[in-house]
């Protein structure tokens, strides 16, 4: 087996040099860049840094993706919960479990990225309803509804990402 790399030059500047003129775009586009990553089921630590990605004055890019890791893995599930699916892809009831969780962990990770962006990308309430409208444009779901707005954008005091779960799990 022969591994390659092929690399293309992006030009362009941290999105935080951009916020002032570019919000709307940059908040719209990493949505986007979510929902892609949840689709093909990943999940990049420190999405909500601007490190890793770069707006040209139009489009915002992720770059260094080297950190990407299994989504459903970090939400504990393994590959043999996928196994009555892929054995019997006739049984609508695995299907719908499936699709079930699936919707769990993409709302559970847009909820992570909305709490870790309020002081950058969505500090107001009319951003991260932007936020919150391009991900489930861009999914597929119908328009969000106030409640799943107030739901997604409601944190308790003690309220742990999944990565600094996964963090504080380490560190014992």
């Amino acid at each position: 087996m022969e591994e390659f790399l092929f690399l293309q030059k992006i030009e362009g500047e941290n999105p935080s040099g951009f916020l002032e003129s570019q919000r709307q775009t940059i908040i719209e586009q990493d949505a986007q860049i979510l929902v892609a990553l949840c689709l093909l089921g990943y999940l990049k630590p420190g999405f909500e840094d601007f490190d890793d990605k770069v707006f040209d004055g139009q489009n915002l890019y992720l770059i260094d993706t080297d950190e990407i890791v299994d989504l459903y893995s970090q939400h504990g599930m393994a590959p043999s919960d996928f196994k009555e699916l892929l054995l019997n892809p006739t049984d609508v009831k695995a299907l719908d479990e499936f699709r079930e969780t699936q919707r769990f962990i993409f709302g559970k990770t847009l909820k992570d990225v909305l709490f870790r962006f309020r002081k950058t990308l969505v500090p107001t309430p009319e951003d991260q309803a932007l936020y919150i409208a391009s991900f489930f444009r861009k999914i597929g779901w119908p328009k969000p509804t106030e409640a799943q707005i107030r739901e997604l954008t409601t944190f308790p005091e003690n309220y742990l990402t999944l990565e600094q779960h996964i963090g504080m799990i380490m560190e014992e």
